[in-house]
């Protein structure tokens, strides 16, 4: 029986954004996962997209950004998981398909 990253990957951004998780903690819970055990081919490109989007903005989220940072694009842990939400119902809005999801995303960046 083969893991289904994906649903595990969506369980790991539900359980932190419906939570007092800490950033720290979900970059440990799913960027270290998303980046070191999920492996090659396990998603298909727009996942891996999709997936891939939500771990690199964690390197523009700070507990508090300072006005310099943000002229670079941080943003803070609660705006974090405000866009987490969005992303979120976007998916299931949707019907968790990731082409299209993506495509939208291209052309309605929020």
């Amino acid at each position: 029986m083969s893991l289904s990253y994906r649903k595990i990957l969506l369980e790991k951004i539900k359980q932190f954004i419906n939570s007092n998780q800490n950033l720290d903690v979900f970059y440990e819970d799913y960027y270290l996962f998303f980046v070191n055990k999920v492996p090659d081919k396990a998603l298909n490109e727009d996942e891996f997209l999709f997936f891939g989007m939500i771990q690199e903005k964690i390197d523009f989220t700070s507990e508090n950004p300072g006005k310099e940072d943000r002229k670079y694009g941080y943003i803070d842990v609660k705006e974090y998981k405000i866009w987490l939400r969005k992303l979120l119902g976007k998916l299931e809005e949707f019907n968790y398909d990731f082409k299209l999801l993506m495509s939208w995303y291209n052309i309605n960046r929020f």
